[in-house]
């Protein structure tokens, strides 16, 4: 049996201004996590609620000396504009099944449902060979309605392309597949170019988080002001691992 156990950190106003919901856990790529955590540093955002959950990784995680169990964090940043609140959601690690996958990603969607949440954004990374060194990075968006007007907007976006075709897996893309099926909420994926080989041998993507940070900043027009993205993507020091996640030009399969 997978339990869910939920610890309350602040209560959220009793009025929400037009809440939306932008999240990214953790997945192949750091990509979309970061720039969650850039954006909800940015904002100020604060930690209203943490998930835990049996069938995430059985890992201890060590700060300050202290352990915890893995968990799925979820901040607010209430807009002082009274236009839209903002749900930030993170974590350290995803659940291990497809199982655990479905039900995590359920929880979270029918959460955001009771919140009035009509939004959900999730971020992560477009595995591609060998991303332009210079220029802007791509980022591909699917959604949920291609006629709903604020999604048709983030294609609109520069650098911007639609996903045609491929696979997404993962909560990032579970989420807002669900939250559509299930609750009638809207949703997008917005995936940031990176390369394989920084992918495959876990290290980041600075210029992919800059360029998350900056798409979702100028979306929802977020008084983000300091972001402290590094603009150059380090080189990768090693060759990928034989029998890690590859992704060439023919493969159609995203890690989101």
């Amino acid at each position: 049996m997978q339990d869910i156990t939920v610890k309350t950190f602040q209560k959220l106003p009793k009025k929400l201004n037009n809440p939306v919901c932008i999240q990214g856990l953790p997945d192949i790529s750091s990509v979309g996590t970061e720039a969650v955590k850039q954006i909800a540093e940015g904002l100020k955002a604060q930690k209203v609620m943490e998930l835990g959950f049996s069938d995430l990784p059985p890992i201890i995680i060590i700060n300050d000396g202290i352990p915890h169990l893995p968990a799925i964090e979820i901040s607010f940043w209430k807009d002082p504009r009274n236009r839209q609140d903002v749900f930030l959601i993170t974590g350290d690690d995803q659940p291990m099944t497809s199982r655990g996958i479905y039900t995590i990603s359920n929880y979270i969607a029918k959460l955001m449902s009771e919140r009035g949440v009509k939004l959900i954004v999730t971020l992560g990374a477009y595995i591609v060979e060998s991303p332009p060194r210079n220029g802007s990075t791509k980022i591909y968006v699917a959604t949920t309605h291609k006629e709903a007007e604020p999604l048709k907007n983030l294609l609109n976006l520069p650098n911007a392309k639609p996903m045609a075709e491929g696979e997404i897996l993962g909560a990032n893309g579970m989420v807002p597949a669900l939250a559509k099926q299930k609750y009638n909420i809207d949703g997008a994926i917005i995936l940031s170019e990176t390369s394989a080989q920084l992918a495959s041998i876990g290290t980041d993507d600075p210029k992919a988080i800059k360029t998350l940070v900056e798409t979702v900043k100028k979306y929802f027009n977020l008084p983000i002001k300091n972001n402290h993205t590094k603009e150059q993507t380090p080189q990768a020091t090693q060759e990928p691992v034989e029998g890690e996640y590859q992704k060439t030009k023919h493969q159609s399969s995203y890690i989101c």
